[in-house]
């Protein structure tokens, strides 16, 4: 990456943005590893930030959002044994 676009993420990472943005612009474009404490940490912010949790929340106890996979869902519950079998 470029020094251009080092100094404009620095920038926005001494705006102090919000766990998600911080996440992304240290994971992304600085670089930081999973394997670090400070990538478990933001992790961490990440999986507590009240727009995760709310969408946590919403999925059924299978892990799908009704709206949205619901059919999907059903689908796959059908025929999922059965692809394997290919």
């Amino acid at each position: 990456m470029s020094n251009k676009y080092d100094v404009i993420i620095d920038k926005l990472l001494d705006m102090n943005p919000d766990p998600i943005p911080r996440f992304i612009l240290l994971k992304d474009f600085k670089g930081v590893g999973f394997d670090t404490i400070e990538y478990q940490n933001l992790y961490e912010e990440v999986c507590c930030h009240p727009h995760f949790k709310r969408f946590e929340e919403s999925q059924n106890e299978h892990g799908f959002w009704e709206p949205f996979h619901g059919y999907s869902e059903d689908v796959i519950r059908h025929f999922g044994p059965k692809l394997y079998d290919l």
